[in-house]
């Protein structure tokens, strides 16, 4: 079962490759290779609760959040049944690997998991640039300053895909970069890193340039305190030297009539979201309304159909109401504290690797969920699901093991 699971963790990066292919679409929902292999896990999940339950790590809480956001869904399917089932299984398959991983995963097959992703990810990098150089054709656009531009993907739909591997990946190597002792590792540690880099400013998204960066500071922090100064003394003279190309980054025409240029019109529909929420009765603020879906009768600033808040923040309140959203925040505020819990008391560079991940990887997925939905993407959560499984597992054993000695 361990190796069924780890097949599916590196298999992602390449399976979401198949986006575009459509089997059959039913009652507006399109049947896709990654939606399929997404699903996959879900399926596996339920077979080993009634058949092989003691492989099962039973965590209350996502438990608890999976039970809670399924009622919500009956509410959803009734007004939008496509999109209200779409978002919900992305986002029940993404808390699946914490129920699958922590008894089955050891720290072995983690970093080794982790390893061959980064590999991986050299395949949406090398695209990246092949996109920039305009060999390969950009399949994600966005509007800077009024006109059209092409943001690097990695060959994927939406760049924000390409991010939910390549900031594992990073923190990844930007650990071994500064606890390996062997100048060649160092060498194309660097190599990867800035490359890295690169892919993210030539994203334009704005998001992943401050989450990476934050990722950077931390293990400068935790590592090289003069790693850090000299980060601070780049990107003091860059903001100095760029001030225009900030502007572009955080300044633009989308703005939808609201004056919000930081969040690109955002807050204005945010706003739309949460009156109509509130003023559709107090069932819906408990539990949600099930699906994402605002239209032009319910909203001030948006002059069209959406089903995309732009903020998992606001989606998951309106989706599965403060219910939800009290425990979707309190799950990842607990994987964020065990992981510092753990990290004290970890023996090996790989339980210091993995604690470490579980402490920036939680802080970067709190910042994404501001502006952007990357429950959407469960991709983003995987990885973690199955790290903070396997932290909370061996956490217990850790403590067990002290009750017994002392």
């Amino acid at each position: 079962m361990s190796k069924i699971i780890m097949f599916f963790l590196i298999s992602s990066p390449l399976v979401d490759y198949a986006y575009k292919i459509k089997f059959l679409s039913l009652w507006g929902f399109d049947l896709s290779p990654n939606r399929i292999f997404k699903f996959i896990p879900i399926v596996i999940f339920l077979l080993c609760l009634s058949l092989e339950r003691k492989n099962v790590f039973i965590w209350k809480y996502p438990f608890f959040l999976l039970i809670f956001s399924s009622i919500s869904l009956f509410l959803g399917i009734l007004s939008f049944p496509s999109e209200s089932l779409d978002v919900y299984i992305r986002f029940i398959s993404s808390f699946i690997f914490i129920f699958l991983s922590g008894k089955l995963l050891n720290d072995e097959d983690i970093i080794l998991t982790l390893k061959i992703v980064t590999i991986l990810t050299l395949i949406p990098i090398t695209i990246s640039y092949l996109q920039f150089l305009q060999v390969i054709p950009y399949t994600d656009f966005d509007y800077i300053s009024g006109i059209q531009v092409g943001r690097v993907s990695g060959g994927y739909e939406k760049q924000v895909a390409m991010m939910s591997y390549l900031f594992y990946s990073f923190s990844f190597v930007l650990f071994y970069f500064f606890n390996s002792g062997r100048a060649l590792i160092k060498f194309f540690c660097v190599i990867y890193i800035i490359s890295v880099l690169g892919v993210v400013v030539l994203s334009t998204h704005r998001a992943s340039i401050i989450v990476f960066t934050i990722i950077l500071t931390y293990f400068a922090y935790r590592y090289n305190k003069r790693y850090l100064i000299a980060l601070i003394v780049i990107f003091s003279i860059f903001i100095l030297q760029n001030n225009e190309l900030l502007k572009m980054f955080f300044i633009n025409n989308i703005d939808i009539g609201t004056g919000d240029w930081t969040f690109r019109g955002r807050t204005g529909f945010w706003q739309d979201y949460i009156y109509n929420l509130i003023n559709s009765g107090i069932i819906s603020i408990i539990i949600g309304k099930g699906h994402s879906v605002l239209d032009t009768l319910n909203a001030q600033h948006l002059p069209f159909l959406w089903d995309e808040p732009h903020s998992d923040i606001i989606r998951i309140i309106y989706q599965y109401g403060f219910v939800g959203f009290l425990l979707f925040f309190y799950i990842l505020g607990i994987s964020i504290y065990k992981s510092f819990r753990f990290r004290n008391i970890t023996f090996t560079i790989q339980q210091r690797l993995i604690s470490d991940i579980g402490i920036i990887i939680g802080f970067s997925l709190l910042m994404y969920s501001i502006t952007i939905e990357p429950t959407r993407y469960p991709a983003f959560w995987w990885y973690y699901s199955a790290i903070i499984s396997y932290i909370l597992v061996n956490w217990s054993k850790f403590k067990n093991e002290s009750s017994i000695y002392n």
